[in-house]
């Protein structure tokens, strides 16, 4: 069998080999749920009275979310949700008050959010987004957002989601929320002044990429480097 056909096969098998550990790398690489909070059924949030909510889990992955008001008259709880039938609601909002929820991003990168939020005819409809790693000191990622209200198309019901209600956040970018073991990620309202309206929000997700394992990069290295050393082989083997 003429050499050049035989390299030819052995070009092929190795390009094949490599392809596979590619594709099997870009697999274990995916966007992958690190939290989903749907606030459905076993996690329905209960009727809390006060100024605060907290130790709500999501539904997929491990977390946590909460609510904290100025007012001790707040009235957290579930109302229906954006095309479900649950959702976390609060009343009497105020300048400062916001929802927060609580994420390890460990093994993660290139985040991404996104939530259903809306308010009645009165409630909060202007927000910022903000992270912490230490729970402490927060900072902005979206600033003075809008929430649509009841009036103005935002209005939920059980059956249909409300497209127009749904944001995604884009934060790939934002390379300090990547492998951390705490993220808090919290949405304050900016309202001018006190409020007895209510806002919700719902499917509240946090997704982002797997980091590869550093087995998995050592197998394609080796890959890579078979690949090359057959290259340099064939270069000097011509018949």
């Amino acid at each position: 069998m003429p050499r050049s056909y035989v390299n030819r096969i052995i070009t092929m098998k190795t390009i094949l080999f490599v392809l596979s550990l590619l594709s099997l790398s870009a697999h274990s690489a995916r966007a992958a749920t690190i939290a989903l909070w749907t606030f459905e059924s076993p996690n329905v949030p209960g009727t809390v009275t006060g100024t605060s909510i907290s130790g709500l889990v999501p539904n997929i992955g491990s977390g946590t979310a909460s609510g904290v008001h100025a007012s001790g008259a707040t009235v957290f709880s579930s109302a229906v949700g954006n095309g479900s039938s649950s959702a976390l609601s609060a009343n009497s909002w105020a300048p400062g008050d916001y929802w927060e929820f609580h994420v390890s991003t460990v093994g993660f990168t290139s985040l991404q959010l996104s939530f259903a939020q809306r308010a009645d005819s009165t409630g909060p409809t202007n927000f910022n987004l903000a992270y912490s790693l230490n729970h402490t000191s927060f900072t902005t990622v979206l600033s003075f957002y809008q929430v649509r209200a009841d009036n103005s198309g935002g209005g939920w019901n059980s059956s249909t989601p409300n497209l127009t209600t749904i944001r995604t956040v884009d934060l790939s970018a934002v390379t300090q929320v990547n492998n951390a073991p705490d993220v808090y990620f919290r949405l304050t309202s900016n309202i001018g002044g006190p409020s007895s309206g209510t806002g919700r929000i719902d499917d509240f997700s946090v997704t982002a990429t797997a980091i590869p394992e550093p087995a998995s990069l050592a197998i394609i290295g080796i890959a890579v480097l078979a690949l090359s050393r057959h290259a340099a082989f064939k270069r000097g083997n011509r018949p």
